[in-house]
């Protein structure tokens, strides 16, 4: 019995695929001289360890035996790893042989960080009062960010506007796919009006500058 199987389905470039060929004798004699034919090097993918795979040259009955090899995806689209033939000999020298279903594999395009800032504002603030400016970061990309750095695009005027506790701009390592970070400003009120100001956050997904 053959088999071939990938560790998963959700596959972007990038992403690292192990391949699993699984070969047990369910006979009742030896197989002797085996061997597997794998696909040759798909186009698709850069392989990493473990290739061509290799498998032991005899398999007692009810013996099996493994070959694991990881490749990683280069571009994206349809692909279909195709069957893997197994050849082997039984005690009279017989010649058998039998194949395992192909995998059909999505490559989808590669993973990304996706930054949102979401700023929570105070309510009006009496003259010589205080409110709070509430900042959340959140990545709804498919891969972390790292190195991220938030900046206020328009900072406060200082004749009308005070930061008294923590800072509208902010910095972290990493946040990664999903994840989200928040921090806060308190801000004093001197002078009546309307204040306006924005964020920008820059930030690295693998090795790409964005904003």
């Amino acid at each position: 019995e053959v088999s071939t199987t990938v560790d998963r389905d959700d596959v972007s470039a990038g992403d690292e695929v192990k391949v699993t060929i699984t070969l047990k004798n369910v006979g009742n004699d030896t197989a002797r001289d085996v061997a597997i034919q794998d696909s040759p090097p798909l186009p698709q993918f850069r392989y990493v360890a473990g290739y061509p795979p290799k498998i032991k040259n005899q398999l007692e009955p009810g013996e099996s035996d493994i070959a694991v090899y990881s490749m990683v995806a280069v571009t994206e689209g349809e692909v279909k790893i195709p069957a893997t033939v197994a050849r082997w000999a039984d005690s009279k020298s017989t010649i058998y042989s039998a194949s395992s279903p192909s995998v059909n594999l999505e490559i989808k395009p590669k993973r990304k960080p996706n930054l949102v800032l979401k700023v929570d504002p105070p309510g009006p603030i009496n003259h010589g009062g205080e409110g709070t400016i509430n900042v959340t970061v959140e990545n709804r990309g498919d891969a972390s960010a790292y190195r991220v750095e938030v900046r206020a695009e328009v900072k406060p005027d200082s004749d009308g506007l005070e930061i008294v506790k923590g800072s509208l701009e902010e910095s972290f390592f990493e946040i990664p796919a999903g994840g989200s970070e928040n921090y806060f400003a308190t801000i004093k009120g001197s002078r009546s009006g309307s204040y306006a100001f924005g964020l920008k956050a820059s930030y690295q997904g693998d090795g790409e500058m964005m904003q």
